[in-house]
């Protein structure tokens, strides 16, 4: 029998405790390098034209590519943690130092779905911005739906695939893909119930400034971490 989202969590509170010399210094580090290169590459790009506004959300994007190299590290953090294996900060570059390509690739094809499905809203709010109307009003409260149910879909279905590729290095793309999709199935609207669940506490951690969701990541991330655990003990 699976745990429930209340056990989950509890255990994932238990696992960050006492923890957060090295958790929240690792998500500090992350943010801050991932603030610099988006400032330092955006700095170069006119959002004022068209053309300007695609390649600023096309960065973006890439950016993130980055930012899902971080998360495997933060992947193999808490897994050491859970595990009792020694754990540091510099665990955080763990896929800058192995598989790579492989995480950039799966990365890649997950945000280019994402990208796919909220363009017609991107180019939407840039015409809201520039030339106002009501027809154009319409059509971009229509074009959230895609643009909010395609990448909730995707980020369901293949959220394990990372945490596949940590623990079965030796597994493709297409098998990390069918695998996450064959271990959710069933699970999708549990996982959504316990990402839900978040929202308040993130909400709470913006009234301190950010300074709380700190805190609320490290618990975030350990809590989906257990879940995979969950998942793969049956």
């Amino acid at each position: 029998m699976y745990k429930s989202s209340t056990q989950i969590k509890a255990q994932a509170r238990e696992q960050i405790l006492g923890r957060f010399s090295v958790l929240i210094p690792s998500i500090i580090l992350s943010q801050v390098l991932l603030f610099i290169l988006t400032t330092f590459v955006t700095s170069f790009v006119n959002r004022s034209t068209f053309t300007g506004y695609l390649i600023g959300v096309s960065i973006t994007y890439i950016v993130d590519i980055v930012g899902g190299i971080f998360l495997v590290g933060y992947i193999v953090q808490n897994l050491k943690i859970i595990c009792h294996q020694p754990y540091s900060i510099s665990d955080i570059f763990y896929g800058f130092r192995n598989q790579t390509n492989k995480i950039i690739i799966l990365r890649f094809i997950i945000l280019t779905v994402d990208f796919l499905s909220t363009l017609p809203l991107v180019i939407l709010v840039y015409f809201m911005q520039t030339n106002p109307s009501y027809s154009i009003l319409s059509a971009t409260i229509l074009s959230l739906i895609p643009a909010i149910a395609v990448p909730l879909f995707m980020e369901l279905q293949f959220s394990m695939a990372n945490y596949l590729l940590v623990d079965f290095p030796d597994y493709e793309i297409p098998e990390l893909l069918q695998t996450s999709i064959k271990i959710m199935k069933g699970h999708r609207l549990r996982l959504l119930y316990i990402m839900v669940g978040f929202i308040p506490l993130f909400l709470l951690g913006f009234l301190s400034f950010g300074i709380g969701n700190l805190w609320v990541l490290s618990y975030f991330r350990m809590t989906l971490t257990e879940f995979y655990l969950d998942l793969m003990s049956k």
